[in-house]
């Protein structure tokens, strides 16, 4: 079953946030987006595709090594992608 990208995103954030002991606004800003980016996506705001890409890429480079990759959720991207 395919989930809305707001949700792909969100599941990102949250895992990363428990794991690295961050708030989802400081994973948002360190991701290149406002603090509100994940705020917004729960409450039905949406991004360019640009941006789901970036954002993507930024979890795949930056995820903790001792914490699973939700694929059920989202299929990571593949490191060093040419765009």
């Amino acid at each position: 079953m395919m989930l809305d990208y707001r949700k792909q995103l969100v599941c990102l954030a949250e895992t990363m946030a428990t794991a690295r002991g961050l708030s989802e606004a400081r994973i948002a800003n360190l991701a290149g987006c406002d603090g509100n980016f994940f705020a917004r996506l729960r409450t039905g705001g949406g991004c360019r595709v640009d941006t789901f890409n970036r954002v993507t890429e930024f979890f795949s480079s930056n995820w903790p090594m001792n914490v699973r990759w939700p694929e059920e959720i989202i299929v990571r991207p593949m490191a060093g992608k040419a765009a």
